[in-house]
């Protein structure tokens, strides 16, 4: 029996070593597919593959379900080549998202596991049925409903969900839930399994870290109004004493919002280093020695809360400033305390 984690983060490849750890699984049953361009140098033999030219994307419907059609044979292709023809049981993030759907009603596929990787399985509004946004709304998914119970739409192995765990149309055995803390899958309490988070050595210059200031991609993302940030960032320099800040930047921060931050910080004569990119603060915070992390609501302060880490958020200020980021904070409704 194999065993077949979908990764396409830090967080999602440590917990699939945790689960590993777990159930002490033997390294020659397991397989990775690395989705959203993530690889990791640490994952040392175990089998792995790209998923390349597939794209990643939530809950595809009519509009563009037939081009997912080719893209069948393309997964099942690349699965088969990484389990050997063997029965496996699956480990994933979610099920609204089309690649996540062909892995679980592969037919090779027993047994399907889900995994945290984030906020989005600490939020409740990730659990509930979506409301209709139009009456256009309402047509469209109650048509690609109807052609999935038909079959009609992708084949029975990718459908339309009315949210991320939604398992209408999946005929698999659902494992368990692998998660890190009590407040993740509380809709699946009976199958949740918390495990402690897999630790690995790091470079020794990030294992000093004192104080940690998070970014989020929100300008890139549109949910805050970049001068209403910029104005929060001033409000936290002016209230943080430090000889030096670390700076964590998300993957998908732009160079531009990269250098107007650390520009601010050298206007200010603050002290700071980069903590680059590769480096998974997941695993800084999984070290015993306890630091101060700053910054408003991303799964990283939620992380460094679970791991009993002082967390210093701003969050509640944001939201008094920019009604756009309320928007945001209101659909993304995970408590960081």
């Amino acid at each position: 029996m194999k065993h077949l984690f979908l990764i396409h983060s830090h967080i999602t490849y440590y917990l699939a070593k945790s689960v590993e750890d777990s159930l002490n699984l033997d390294q020659n049953d397991i397989v990775y597919i690395f989705a959203r361009n993530y690889s990791n140098v640490n994952s040392g033999e175990i089998k792995s593959v790209p998923l390349g030219h597939i794209p990643y994307q939530q809950n595809v419907h009519f509009k563009n379900f037939i081009s997912f059609w080719k893209h069948t044979s393309a997964i099942d292709k690349l699965i088969n080549n990484l389990v050997e023809g063997e029965n496996f049981n699956a480990y994933l993030p979610h099920f609204s998202d089309p690649i996540m759907q062909m892995i679980g009603t592969h037919s090779h596929c027993v047994q399907v596991n889900f995994i945290e990787e984030g906020t989005l399985q600490y939020s409740k509004k990730t659990y509930l049925k979506q409301p209709y946004k139009n009456l256009n709304n309402f047509i469209e998914y109650n048509l690609d409903r109807f052609l999935t119970y038909v079959k009609l739409f992708g084949k029975g192995r990718f459908f339309r969900v009315n949210n991320f765990y939604d398992f209408t149309f999946l005929n698999k055995e659902i494992g368990h839930f692998y998660c890190l803390s009590e407040s993740c899958f509380i809709p699946f309490l009976k199958k949740r399994v918390i495990i402690p988070l897999f630790k690995e050595e790091i470079d020794i210059q990030f294992q000093a870290i004192n104080n940690l200031m998070v970014f989020e991609a929100m300008i890139e993302n549109d949910v805050v109004n970049e001068k209403n940030f910029f104005d929060i960032l001033n409000t936290i320099l002016d209230s943080i004493s430090s000889s030096v800040l670390h700076l964590k930047f998300h993957p998908a921060q732009t160079i531009e919002s990269r250098t107007l931050i650390e520009n601010l910080f050298k206007k200010r004569d603050i002290s700071y280093l980069v903590v680059p990119d590769y480096v998974p603060v997941e695993q800084i915070l999984a070290s015993d020695r306890k630091i101060r992390v700053i910054g408003f609501a991303s799964s990283i302060l939620l992380y460094a809360k679970i791991l009993k880490h002082e967390v210093i958020s701003f969050d509640q200020e944001l939201q008094a400033l920019d009604s756009k980021y309320q928007v945001y904070r209101r659909y993304n409704d995970f408590d960081l305390f």
